[in-house]
């Protein structure tokens, strides 16, 4: 991915920490420009659906592999896109055909 600093990794995302923990942890990169957290299910999905409705979560489906972009400047914050691996799979896959039909050079 080309990221060349430190990888942090925090106990808010360890399969025993509670929804308090993962909000101190956004808290505290609350700064940042950007922020990548990779975590398990449950406590992904859950997380995530609280975060989003502000109470006691929607139901959002990731399955393994998923990545979320969340808008945290907006309140509730604001779920802008999911992808699961098969979309990302379909993506990469249409963005790897031509469109310009095939020439053969002799």
């Amino acid at each position: 991915m080309g990221y060349d600093a430190r990888v942090e990794i925090s106990p808010a995302l360890e399969p025993d920490a509670d929804y308090a923990d993962f909000q101190q942890m956004l808290a505290h990169y609350s700064g940042y420009e950007g922020v990548l957290a990779v975590g398990h299910n449950p406590n992904v999905f859950q997380f995530l659906g609280r975060l989003v409705t502000g109470n006691g979560g929607a139901a959002i489906r990731m399955r393994k592999g998923s990545v979320a972009r969340v808008d945290l400047d907006r309140h509730p914050p604001l779920l802008q896109w999911l992808i699961d691996p098969r979309s990302a799979r379909a993506i990469y896959a249409s963005v790897q055909k031509s469109s310009r039909p095939k020439t053969s050079r002799k």
